[in-house]
């Protein structure tokens, strides 16, 4: 017997239903385990949108996302993560995302509202969440 309010929805921010596909936009939160290269996008809808979510990232795909640059981090009057020393914007140049730990960094200074949380597994065990 096929039940399909038993069934769990599927939804895409970019659906091609005619319904109107709203379902994501409607929904109470997101959760998404290693989702790989919608990580990002994943993160910055939840935030855009003030939804509660809880990513747990896997795999960084640097030369997919080449723009994504470590957080520059202001610490005793100088920025982390600089190259040539001292204050100057013109000696400072962006480092890419291109580790595990660089990805969770990135993710979390999206908003100050985002956490991260390490989860009792071996592996990619770091959960970025936010209740908003």
């Amino acid at each position: 017997e096929n039940n399909d309010d038993a069934l769990v929805p599927i939804c895409s921010p970019c659906s091609d239903n005619d319904d109107g596909d709203d379902l994501l936009s409607n929904c109470a939160a997101i959760i998404a385990l290693h989702p790989d290269e919608a990580t990002g996008t994943i993160v910055d809808y939840a935030i855009e949108h003030r939804i509660p979510f809880v990513v747990v990232p896997c795999c960084v795909f640097s030369r997919l996302f080449p723009n994504r640059y470590k957080p520059i981090v202001f610490r005793k009057g100088k920025m982390e993560n600089e190259k040539g020393g001292g204050n100057n914007s013109k000696e400072h140049r962006r480092e890419i995302v291109t580790t595990y730990h660089d990805l969770i960094d990135y993710l979390v200074a999206k908003d100050d509202e985002v956490w991260v949380t390490k989860l009792p597994f071996e592996g990619a065990n770091l959960a970025i969440w936010s209740t908003f």
